[in-house]
């Protein structure tokens, strides 16, 4: 997709190239309504960037208002931190008050099984199951280094606060 906006020679134009979205661990919230385990297919332990959807409509309202546009037409946005799988289950529990949640890394067979029986639409599952895979297999997320310029200020802790721990009180068992 990338490649075909190129082609369009829009000067002002600007790829923002976000971290994995702190939002999609909400997708775990009836997990753990109903047990102790977090399963998804990611890697448990390999770190990878997080970003808060917030942060993401921040810069590109910043990015929009920029007037004359300077700064590199692709740009990364990390997150806060970087974080394994193991990690942000055991914030997430912190944040529910709960210290016996624990993450459970299942096959991408198994997730996508999970994830139809929830009636998710196949063409989503494939979506997130090659973003799994492409992820356990060390795929090249992130290009630039981070620094000051794309690392966003929500902290994981700071969500599960204020995001995933109301949207778990709030979400009917």
């Amino acid at each position: 997709m990338e490649k075909r906006l190129e082609e369009l020679r829009i000067p002002e134009m600007v790829i923002l190239r976000a971290g994995f979205f702190m939002e999609k661990l909400l997708q775990g919230i009836p997990q753990l309504q109903t047990g102790s385990t977090f399963a998804w297919p990611f890697s448990s332990s390999r770190p990878m960037p997080m970003v808060c959807g917030r942060d993401v409509g921040q810069r590109a309202a910043a990015l929009l208002i920029q007037d004359p546009f300077t700064g590199p037409p692709i740009q990364e946005l990390h997150g806060a931190g970087d974080y394994s799988m193991t990690e942000v289950v055991k914030i997430l529990g912190q944040a529910i008050g709960r210290d016996d949640v624990h993450y459970l890394q299942v096959s991408i067979e198994d997730a996508r099984s999970g994830m139809l029986a929830s009636g998710a639409s196949p063409s989503f599952i494939d979506a997130i199951m090659d973003t799994a895979r492409s992820f356990n297999e060390g795929e090249e997320w992130a290009r630039e280094v981070r620094s000051s310029r794309n690392t966003a200020p929500t902290t994981l802790l700071q969500f599960a606060a204020d995001v995933f721990a109301p949207a778990f009180t709030a979400t009917p068992v």
